[in-house]
């Protein structure tokens, strides 16, 4: 009895794939189409959803305090650390630089100051040395994200900025960003 059930059920499947088959040519380019614009707007949306990880897993570092806690030093200890222009302060956690790209484990933290002298969390960076790595790793989905040479970071590495808390007009992974200070506010 189960047979002969396993076999009608084949035979209905079989069925239906041959009537889906037989569609027309227009018919299969509408749905090859539609299928093209929900592939286009499922990266969007992957990498809205890696964005939003990110986000999520740096959350406790808009505490300067918890980031220092986490291990984000200071690169300079003996002297304070360089506010570079339109990235502000750069802040390294040395144990996070294996080689490996992990979105949810930044190498780096980018601070400015606020009004009140405080850190503020804009954004974060990430760091792949080329020694280890010679090509730029994978990164985010999609293409948006352009990995920098950057001879200045554990003796030359890859890096990548994603300003995932003060908004790029220039782009969520620019390397600078026109909304962070040209100069340290806390100078003025």
């Amino acid at each position: 009895m189960k047979t002969l059930k396993g076999t009608i059920a084949s035979l209905g499947s079989l069925l239906l794939l041959i009537v889906v088959t037989s569609c027309s040519k227009e018919e299969t380019t509408t749905t090859e189409n539609e299928l093209e614009l929900v592939s286009v707007k499922a990266k969007k949306e992957t990498l809205e959803s890696q964005l939003k990880k990110v986000n999520r897993a740096t959350m406790r570092y808009h505490s300067f305090e918890q980031a220092k806690k986490a291990g984000y030093a200071d690169p300079y200890p003996f002297n304070p650390s360089i506010y570079v222009p339109n990235m502000g302060f750069h802040y390294i956690n040395v144990g996070l630089i294996d080689g490996e790209f992990d979105m949810e484990k930044p190498e780096i933290l980018l601070y400015v100051p606020n009004e009140q002298g405080q850190l503020k969390l804009v954004g974060v960076e990430y760091a792949v040395p080329k020694a280890i790595s010679p090509t730029p790793p994978e990164g985010f989905v999609g293409d948006a994200d352009h990995w920098d040479d950057n001879p200045n970071v554990a003796g030359g590495s890859w890096t990548l900025h994603a300003w995932i808390v003060e908004e790029n007009p220039n782009g969520v992974f620019a390397e600078f960003n026109p909304n962070v200070p040209f100069s340290d506010p806390s100078d003025n």
